[in-house]
């Protein structure tokens, strides 16, 4: 059976509005998907709203098979360090986890970024700072519950990107998808990020290249975009990376796309 992964999912706005993201889909679909994964960006303030996004998508989809983890979002009004929390209000917490359906094994993790992606790691860091809400709306508890820096979100990344390439080198008899909200290479953000590049996405090229995941699955830039290059430059429209196909699908907020997932 199917998996859909769903990022920039960002419910409470939807509902807020009216709208529900889910609708456009009959009973057949949603009892046919063998897991759901939310990949980052359920909900604003989770304390308060994940119970009832989460129940809401309960409606379409038993809990028992979706499956969740957070972005930046998930962590406005709450603390980056906080994830305990967070764990405690799923079924299913995909944080740095290994989801298996079938043949095909799904490594989740958020990702953040190293900020690097540009060259001028101390630059984008400072950019970040400035104009990324993520420094002003999220807490770090274990340091006086002052607002994060981009170097706690960098430290972040850099746990995950280990946790992910242990994932890899671990022999898998079947396929692999990587799904994590920041994106594994640079030009997939769209012209309103310029400047802001590597808050969106790191360089992980040299990583792809090693283990040959069968796809990357992110979010983040609430653009539909393919990810990579492809290097003999016959297919522009599913770039890849040395046999990897990226895909950023990202939902995006309440009037962003259709009213619906596509019926």
């Amino acid at each position: 059976m199917p998996v859909l992964v769903l990022g920039d999912l960002h419910l409470d706005q939807w509902l807020e509005q009216g709208s529900d993201p889910f609708g456009g889909q009959g009973v057949a679909f949603w009892t046919g998907l063998d897991a759901l994964i939310i990949a980052g960006d359920l909900c604003d303030k989770p304390k308060v709203r994940w119970p009832t996004m989460l129940a809401h998508v309960g409606r379409y989809v038993s809990l028992d098979r979706a499956h969740v983890f957070p972005d930046n979002h998930d962590f406005y009004h709450h603390v980056l360090d906080g994830e305990a929390r967070l764990e405690d209000l799923s079924t299913h917490y995909a944080q740095k986890r290994q989801i298996v359906t079938g043949d095909t094994r799904f490594l989740c993790c958020t990702l953040w970024t190293d900020f690097a992606a540009g060259g001028d790691v101390s630059g984008a860091m400072a950019e970040a700072r400035q104009w990324m809400n993520y420094y002003r709306f999220i807490r770090m508890q274990g340091a006086k519950y002052r607002k994060i820096r981009p170097e706690d979100t960098r430290e972040v990344h850099r746990d995950h990107r280990a946790w992910l390439e242990s994932a890899l080198a671990t022999p898998f008899a079947g396929r692999t998808v990587v799904v994590t909200h920041h994106g594994p290479v640079p030009g997939v953000a769209d012209g309103k990020t310029l400047g802001l590049e590597p808050t969106y996405t790191s360089d992980l090229t040299a990583l792809i290249d090693r283990y040959q995941p069968d796809a990357w699955l992110f979010g983040h830039t609430h653009t539909h975009t393919h990810a990579g290059h492809d290097a003999a430059g016959t297919d522009p429209d599913r770039q890849r990376l040395a046999g990897l196909f990226g895909s950023c699908r990202g939902c995006g907020r309440a009037g962003q796309y259709p009213r619906r997932l596509a019926s």
